[in-house]
């Protein structure tokens, strides 16, 4: 065997490394669970095959048979280069009167290559996300309660992010709205039947008007003194927390500040 193939490692790295930009640049966090997915996996394997393949052709050859590793990273980054690389091939005219460059190229063929992959890795990647919040997400903690954890946890961090904290102070604030709004309306439904129908009861009322108010139906059937049940909507918005806080700080940052 003839070990000089090996150098083609380096050229392997550089591919792979460049690859994986482009991983991280659409998945963020979730970079390294994305790059485990069979089409990102895929993605950052062919690569890194492309430059290191360059290089075990150029030696097959007898093209190279000195300077090996500068070869090697020549190759890499060389392809990187390429692969990179539009070419001018006219002017357009466009409708407002300007001129643009039309420029084609490799990069074109790199963006498509790479969208299609990732774009199924990350199909795989959000059937993983929800059987983690599925299984990681405390069962016992309504929507305020979690958001208080957030809170109190979000100090670990130094500095604290900023920009997750206010999602969910508006998450929050939409939350408590959005209660309000369908406590209003359940109660309008009610108390209408009941300025009707006099005789009639509370909960007569509610099953009238559950029929044609869906927020009464759906989200707040409200009970004798009138406070709302809104556990379909403290569903609804435990799992919007929880993609957000996911989204800001991965798997280990939401285990972190949704832990006790």
């Amino acid at each position: 065997m003839d070990w000089n193939y090996l150098y083609s490692l380096v050229a392997f790295v550089i591919g792979g490394l460049a690859g994986f930009q482009g991983v991280y640049e659409r998945h963020k966090k979730d970079s390294p669970k994305a790059s485990t997915t069979l089409a990102g996996f895929s993605y950052l394997l062919t690569r890194a095959l492309f430059p290191s393949t360059i290089f075990g052709g150029l030696y097959a050859a007898k093209l190279v048979d000195s300077k090996l590793l500068i070869t090697s990273l020549a190759c890499g980054t060389g392809a990187e280069l390429f692969l990179r690389t539009k070419i001018f091939i006219k002017q357009e005219q466009k409708a407002a009167g300007s001129i643009e460059d039309l420029l084609k190229g490799p990069l074109d063929l790199l963006r498509w290559y790479q969208n299609l992959l990732l774009e199924a890795a990350s199909t795989s990647l959000a059937e993983s996300k929800k059987e983690f919040v599925e299984k990681n997400l405390p069962a016992t903690l309504g929507f305020e309660e979690l958001c208080q954890r957030v809170f109190t946890n979000i100090d670990a961090y130094d500095p604290p992010p900023e920009e997750l904290k206010t999602e969910v102070e508006k998450l929050k604030d939409e939350f408590e709205a959005k209660i309000d709004h369908v406590a209003e309306i359940a109660e309008a439904a009610i108390q209408g039947y009941l300025t009707d129908h006099p005789e009639a009861t509370r909960e007569q009322a509610i099953d009238f008007a559950s029929p044609f108010v869906p927020e009464v139906q759906e989200l707040a059937k409200a009970g004798k003194n009138g406070v709302t049940d809104r556990s379909k909507l403290d569903q609804q918005y435990r799992y919007k927390l929880a993609y957000i806080v996911y989204r800001h700080v991965g798997r280990k940052g939401f285990r972190t500040l949704l832990s006790s």
